[in-house]
């Protein structure tokens, strides 16, 4: 009985563990294979990841396509931005965000026509922000690593979404993108650290 009841601890206390540890938001942009066609103000045309959503047509006349290309053995989704109009913007649902909460974001992308808005926002009117910020492309145009850490003052009644916004025309490679909850702990010593700042996310 004793033994049992440490085996069901331990299962226990590791179930608490992969939760905790379970990202909010955790996409492989590898793995677009959801169809998305779209012809109404604008236009989008190409593949998707499971969840992911594009509503820009509905709204504005920008044009957008995207597909599945390969580099050095690892696939990737490009988006490529044929004709902006006002925005082109993804969304991920976001469940059970609190606040005050500690978070941390990452996006792993390429390229040399912009760069990218990364938006924790009410889904539906008014449209708050509740976080948001650029992410810079690497300058020559290689794959680079943008990790944020932030703390959420305030949440929403309203559903809430991670928003990955395109603002001007051209081709942008995206690989991952994860949303995940930090202690307060983990949020107070990743801030410490110094910025490693671009990785070579291909290198063989």
């Amino acid at each position: 009985m004793v033994i049992r009841a440490a085996i069901f601890s331990l299962l226990f206390v590791l179930s608490v563990v992969a939760q905790a540890e379970s990202p909010l938001v955790d996409v492989d942009f590898s793995h677009s294979s959801n169809e998305v066609h779209i012809k109404e103000k604008g236009s989008f045309d190409g593949v998707l990841p499971q969840g992911g959503a594009v509503d820009s047509p509905y709204w504005n006349s920008s044009i957008a396509s995207s597909k599945v290309l390969s580099e050095n053995g690892k696939d990737f989704l490009r988006i490529h931005v044929e004709k902006f109009g006002d925005s082109v913007q993804f969304s991920w649902p976001v469940q059970d965000l609190k606040a005050p909460g500690y978070y941390k974001l990452s996006v792993v992308f390429k390229s040399g026509s912009g760069n990218l808005t990364l938006c924790l926002r009410q889904v539906p009117p008014p449209y708050e922000s509740i976080w948001s910020e650029k992410a810079n492309a690497d300058s020559s145009g290689t794959w680079c690593v943008r990790t944020y850490t932030f703390r959420i003052e305030r949440g929403s009644t309203f559903p809430i979404a991670l928003f990955l916004i395109f603002r001007q025309a051209g081709d942008y490679d995206l690989a991952s993108l994860k949303l995940s909850r930090l202690t307060p702990d983990e949020f107070y010593a990743m801030i410490a650290r110094p910025d490693k700042g671009t990785t070579n996310f291909f290198r063989n």
